[in-house]
């Protein structure tokens, strides 16, 4: 992985097809594992109005409120695929979040309708990495990052690894 600063802000695919994210905070350059080309660099976009339970007393999202507005998008990535979460927990298969690095540029309000985006950027039988970006009604970004999942069977244990077959049938099989 390569690091460094840097003021634009854009994800592009090279003619190679490799991810290029580029944020104000660093540069990585990641090339995903076990993805097919269906979805290897697709976005998935998730449209919600902001409510007002999400929103503080001066009429912006909590920062942490994000974390909920990313799980919703989540949930209909997944949908999107064919199954849904509890669908892939009674396969035996969680995705329990281990990590979050989001960068909040601008504030959404009660009632704006924004746009999270989601793209697979890493698949593993250990992880799931997803970036994402939050945007406004003009397209701008509010708020940037990604997050981590770990991969595990759904038993309570430590570094869990899926079977190497455990993509190959339902909707993760179209990851």
């Amino acid at each position: 992985m390569l690091w460094g600063k840097t003021r634009t802000t854009h994800i592009s695919n090279d003619a190679k097809g490799d991810l290029f994210w580029i944020t104000s905070l660093r540069f990585h350059w990641t090339e995903p594992k076990n993805l097919s080309q269906n979805y290897r660099m697709a976005f998935f976009n998730h449209n919600l109005r902001i409510p007002y339970a999400l929103c503080t007393i001066g009429n912006h999202v909590y920062y942490a409120r994000y974390f909920d507005i990313l799980e919703v998008a989540r949930g209909e990535f997944f949908r999107h695929l064919g199954c849904s979460c509890l669908q892939l927990q009674e396969t035996g298969i969680i995705f329990p979040v281990v990590g979050v690095e989001l960068k909040y540029l601008k504030p959404a309000r009660y009632d704006d309708v924004v746009t999270v985006e989601l793209c697979v950027t890493e698949l593993t039988r250990l992880r799931l990495t997803f970036g994402v970006r939050v945007l406004n009604e003009a397209r701008e970004v509010l708020v940037q990052g990604l997050t981590r999942h770990g991969a595990s069977t759904g038993v309570v244990s430590r570094g869990a690894v899926l079977h190497a077959g455990a993509f190959d049938d339902g909707c993760c099989a179209r990851l």
